[in-house]
Order: structure tokens, then C-alpha cells, then sequence
């Protein structure tokens, strides 16, 4: 007579979750005719997740017997042992039945950033609400378990949950919260994550600002002199109108009145903490002492509009010329005589000679030295003309002279 065993070569736990504890069975039966007993069982472990608990020793003839076998995963992980016994079967003197078993854990994934510690608000309107959203998957084996996302900081708030607090592997949630500034400050606030199972979750810090627009315009409540200018002419300058709050000024309007004083470009929006410049054109048409305002209106509800006062003069030139017939009389062939021409400003402005023509070119009347290319507010030059008759009998010419006068941009002299 002889015991003979039957048990199966493998026992597999499956997938069991980090941080429990289960226990497996191996049942083993005496198909022989004699008691059957067993020793030396011990596992072979490349894992410890493994504990070999009591076994059975001696079994009879047509019973069974088990091994007791603890799994306690402590890791995402795949495990695997072996046990090994020894029994009286003269066909399983030494017997080893392969054990294995897959520890599986949820790992909550912030989708937020390279920083999931971190959630900035940025700057806020006083006053108004801003939104964010804290993006997180679920990038383990197990399904993650979640309570009610909390938020520590009473202006900070969550608006919207996850779609559901148990997510599968590789499902997705998000949680949408609300910012509410009521004044102009750093807000700090905690985002907390609560998950089952040993789960690490983050807290997350969250910041915000409160901010406001803050317009200064330069020369506010000044008179501003754009200086003298020509008739029909012009001259602009730009009015600086910073903003110095944290949060965008949206100008408005801009305007520059009356005539001759008009605005040109002009933002309108100006960044917080920066500066923006609106153009104003002062171009009078008629001689004169002009005044006018500058007013620039934003949506900073301590400063709505700041307003400038405007002054500019309107001048021009009068030029007169004399004489503006030149005979030079009977003069020897050959010979050379002078006259002097006199250019005369009466005028409030400069007045500025583009050019100096004679007719015909070329002959008996030239220009002597270099002619004056200006002739000052108030002032005199002198314009020297030489007359070379190269044969007997009468002469003519002209003398054309462009200026940048408005009234009389050429003038002519008649020479003789």
C-alpha cells in the first residue's frame, strides 16, 4: 500500500489592491491507500509579499489537506514565490507549486501643470469672478476613490464637482472653481483632495490677486503749450495716460476741442502697469492765441476722466521786398555794377527762401555771394544783384524767389 498525492501546481491570486491582506488555499487530496504526510514546506520567496501560514501534515487515505498562503501586495507590482515540500509519495518526494499574485493601486495624476501644488488666479477685477479648472486622471491599475473636493480660503470656491468620485483607470476628472476679489490684494486659498485606500492626493495652494484700473494721466489739470506754429501748419504731442493698477483701463473716449486742436491716435485699452499715449493735433488756419481742453475718460471708478487745458499760437510771416524793380542805368560795356535788394520780415514767424531764379540764366545778371535762405521774425537780409553788359543796348531780366509763406509763395523782381 502507498499514499499517493494529488495538488495543483499553481495557485494565483490575481489582482489584489496595495495595503490588504488575503488569504489563499491550496487543497491537496491522499488518492492512495495509505496516510500520506508531508514536511519541509517553506516558500522560496523573490517576493515577500508572501507568508506561508499552517498546512496539513498528515492526511488519510481518500481525504485532503490545504496549505494556508497570506498575500499583503505593498506595491504596484507582479509578484511571484514558489513552495516547496516534501511528502512520502514515492512519486512526489519533492514537490513546488508556483504562487503569484499583481499588487494594484489608483495614482491620482494632476493634468494641471508641471506644478500640481500650484494653482495661479492671476490678476482678478475687484468685484467680478474669475474661473479655473484643476485637471486630474487616474493613471494607476485601480480605481480611485475620491470624497468631495474641499476649499480652504473664503474667497475661493468650487462650482463644479468631479462627474463622478470613483474613476476607473485612465478616466479622467476635473473641478472647476471660482475666484471672487473684493479688493486689491493677494488672496491665498487651499484646494483639498481626499482619497481612499492610502492614496496620496495632492493640496494644492491657490493664489489670486485683486486688482483695479488706476488711470494718472500726465499734466492732469495743467495748461500744456504746443508751442507756435504757421499758418496751415501743424504740431502734435502725446499726452501719457498710465495705468497703474493690475488690471486692464479701457479708455472710453478722447477728445481735444475746439478747432484747431484735434485728436488723433489713442488706445483703448491700456494694460495694467503700463502706459499708453493719445495724440493731440493743434493746426490753426488763421494767425492768433488759441485755447482748448483735453479730456480722456476711463472705467477706473475713483478717476473716470482727467481733463488738460490746451494753448497754442498761430503765427506768420510778412515779407516784404524793396524795391522790386531794379534799374541799373547806363553802365560802360563791359563794366560791372551792384544793387542791393532788401527783404524785410514784419511778420510774427520766420520766413524761410526755397530758391533764387534769374531769366534768363545766363548773361549779363548774376547773383552776388550767397543769398540768405531765412529771414527771421522782425528782420532784414540782403539779396546783392550784378549787372555786365557785354554790348551795347538795353537789357532785362527777372529775379523769381519761392518762400513758405502762405499768402505769397513766389515773388519776382524785374531787373533792367
Amino acid at each position: 500500500i502507498l499514499p499517493q498525492i494529488q495538488v495543483s501546481n499553481s495557485l494565483a491570486f490575481g489582482q489584489e489592491r496595495v495595503g490588504q491582506t488575503v488569504q489563499g488555499t491550496i487543497t491537496f487530496s491522499n488518492t492512495g491507500n495509505d496516510t500520506l504526510h508531508l514536511a519541509n514546506a517553506t516558500l522560496a520567496q523573490p517576493s515577500s509579499r508572501f507568508t506561508l501560514g499552517t498546512y496539513d501534515q498528515t492526511v488519510l487515505p481518500g481525504a485532503t489537506g490545504t496549505f494556508q498562503i497570506t498575500y499583503a501586495p505593498n506595491q504596484r507590482n507582479l509578484d511571484n514565490a514558489k513552495l516547496l515540500f516534501t511528502s512520502d509519495d514515492p512519486s512526489h518526494l519533492a514537490d513546488t507549486i508556483l504562487v503569484s499574485g499583481q499588487g494594484i493601486q489608483a495614482i491620482f495624476t494632476s493634468n494641471h501643470g508641471t506644478d500640481s501644488t500650484w494653482d495661479d488666479f492671476g490678476a482678478a477685477h475687484v468685484g467680478r469672478t474669475a474661473r479655473q479648472t484643476f485637471a486630474f486622471s487616474n493613471t494607476g491599475d485601480d480605481t480611485l476613490f475620491l470624497q468631495s473636493p474641499t476649499i480652504v480660503g473664503n474667497d475661493f470656491s468650487v462650482i463644479s464637482e468631479p462627474a463622478s468620485l470613483a474613476l476607473a483607470p485612465n478616466q479622467s476628472g476635473s473641478v472647476v472653481m471660482q475666484f471672487a476679489p473684493t479688493s486689491e490684494k493677494l488672496y491665498k486659498g487651499t484646494l483639498l483632495f481626499t482619497a481612499s485606500n492610502g492614496v496620496p492626493a495632492p493640496t494644492v495652494t491657490l493664489l489670486g490677486t485683486g486688482a483695479l484700473p488706476h488711470m494718472a494721466v500726465a499734466n492732469n489739470h495743467e495748461t500744456v503749450d504746443l508751442g507756435q506754429v504757421k499758418v496751415n501748419a501743424s504740431t502734435t504731442r502725446n499726452f501719457t495716460v498710465a495705468n497703474n493698477g493690475g488690471w486692464e483701463l479701457n479708455l472710453s473716449s478722447a477728445a481735444a476741442t475746439p478747432a484747431p486742436f484735434s485728436i488723433g491716435t489713442w488706445p483703448t485699452i491700456v494694460a495694467g502697469n503700463s502706459t499708453g499715449y493719445v495724440a493731440v493735433t493743434f493746426a490753426p488756419t488763421a494767425t492768433g492765441t488759441f485755447t482748448g481742453t483735453l479730456v480722456i475718460a476711463g472705467d477706473d471708478a475713483s478717476n473716470p476722466s482727467d481733463t488738460i487745458f490746451l494753448t497754442g499760437t498761430c503765427i506768420e510771416s510778412a515779407l516784404s521786398i524793396d524795391p522790386v524793380n531794379v534799374d541799373f542805368g547806363l553802365v560802360p560795356v563791359s563794366n560791372s555794377v551792384r544793387d542791393t535788394i532788401k527783404l524785410s520780415n514784419t511778420g510774427t514767424a520766420s520766413v524761410n527762401i526755397n530758391s533764387y531764379t534769374l531769366s534768363p540764366q545766363a548773361g549779363t545778371f548774376t547773383l552776388v555771394g550767397a543769398s540768405p535762405t531765412q529771414v527771421s521774425a522782425g528782420g532784414t537780409a540782403f539779396v546783392i544783384v550784378s549787372f555786365r553788359p557785354d554790348g551795347a543796348g538795353n537789357y532785362s531780366g527777372t529775379l523769381t524767389l519761392t518762400a513758405d509763406e502762405t499768402s505769397a509763395p513766389t515773388r519776382t523782381i524785374s531787373l533792367s
